[in-house]
């Protein structure tokens, strides 16, 4: 840009010396006509008297003049440098660590920059939004399963219509909107013979009888666990405060989505007699036991991982 500025510049600069010096040439090569002289004949009295023919001028034939370009003066080369100076020192910055940087080419970087690192920054706002529309789908969608009320139901003899035992069972529910994967269960009748405290550690944990078993559940869709009995006069002993018994279960299982954790669900409760236990109208009643009743992180344990081998 500042080539072609300085080219025009010259041109201009020819034209209006060869505009003044033209004139000049023109007149000093201008030819004049030299001067006619005219003869005097006597005069007759008999003739009249003639005018002399004018002799023919000779043309006068001018060669045309050429326009000369003169180079410029040295004062129009000091002149075109300052002005040229001038304009570069207008388009760029002043020198930095010998770097002589443009100052459109410079504000061209910076822009661009700065829209590459504003696109950066919104796709990764849109990818964190996406992922955590991800995390509230799976926290929505995902199976819950909990533990319905216990069933408990007394197996009575018909000729003396007196209890004999009585049946207990957990009931599995799915309240969530997606089905299960990989549900494994585990549940079980815990007796302990004294009025001590019960360690979960060493007393339940993962010793509890019963084989693991595998279960599916849809969404709203309800398992029951397999059926254990205590006998009447086991009751009695749970009456009397000899004897505590415990129903105990947990259930690690997976959701559709993907790469989330194992879920768990766990309880632990004391089963509690009011009344004669050898009569149909003996009320049972269910003591949770503190931190060992909640689901995922609430639970004493951790999710064990699925195994399809060690369940067939």
């Amino acid at each position: 840009m500042g080539r072609l500025a300085v080219a025009w510049l010259l041109c201009l600069l020819a034209a209006s010396a060869v505009a003044q010096e033209a004139p000049t040439k023109l007149s000093e090569q201008t030819v004049q006509a030299p001067p006619v002289q005219l003869e005097h004949r006597p005069q007759s009295t008999t003739q009249p008297e003639q005018a002399p023919e004018p002799e023919p001028k000779s043309a006068v034939h001018s060669t045309p003049v050429q326009p000369s370009v003169l180079p410029p003066s040295a004062e129009g080369k000091s002149q075109a440098k300052a002005e040229n100076g001038s304009e570069e020192g207008t388009e760029f910055w002043p020198p930095f660590a010998g770097l002589k940087l443009k100052i459109t080419d410079t504000i061209l970087v910076v822009f661009t920059a700065g829209l590459f690192f504003a696109t950066y920054a919104l796709w990764l706002a849109t990818r964190a939004l996406v992922r955590g529309s991800d995390k509230t789908a799976a926290r929505q969608l995902r199976p819950y399963v909990v533990l319905k009320p216990f069933v408990h139901k007394p197996e009575v003899n018909f000729i003396t219509d007196r209890v004999q035992s009585w049946s207990f069972r957990c009931v599995w529910h799915n309240v969530g909107s997606t089905p299960t994967k990989h549900m494994i269960t585990r549940v079980g009748l815990l007796r302990k013979y004294s009025s001590q405290p019960l360690d979960f550690e060493a007393d339940v944990a993962d010793k509890v009888p019963g084989s693991p078993g595998r279960l599916f559940l849809g969404p709203g869709n309800e398992a029951a666990s397999e059926k254990f009995a205590v006998s009447a006069d086991e009751m009695v002993l749970v009456l009397l405060d000899e004897t505590q018994i415990y129903l105990w279960g947990c259930v690690d299982y997976n959701d559709t989505f993907h790469k989330t954790p194992r879920h768990r669900t766990e309880f632990l409760a004391k089963i509690v007699v009011v009344g004669d236990p050898q009569l149909k109208d003996c009320e049972i009643g269910y003591q949770l036991c503190g931190p060992f009743n909640g689901i995922d992180d609430e639970c004493y344990g951790r999710p064990k991982p699925y195994d399809a081998k060690a369940l067939s």
